[in-house]
């Protein structure tokens, strides 16, 4: 429940519909869906942070954690 609930959905969207489609049909949904899911979450900055969180802070491990509540 930490994880941002719309980044969830929109993982899971795009892990059912790929099932189906070729490879470059997969690749187009799938940027699209995260260009969709970067504009949605534009208030939150989820994606800067886990960067920061990454690069910089050395904090974050991807897929084990979710990224710390900005303050």
């Amino acid at each position: 429940m930490e994880k941002p609930p719309i980044a969830l959905a929109f993982t899971k969207q795009g892990v059912r519909a790929v099932g189906t489609m070729d490879l470059w049909q997969s690749y187009e949904y799938l940027m699209a869906k995260n260009q969709a899911l970067r504009f949605v979450d534009r208030g939150r900055n989820t994606r800067d942070q886990g960067i920061s969180e990454f690069i910089d802070k050395k904090t974050y491990k991807p897929g084990l954690q979710s990224v710390t509540a900005k303050k």
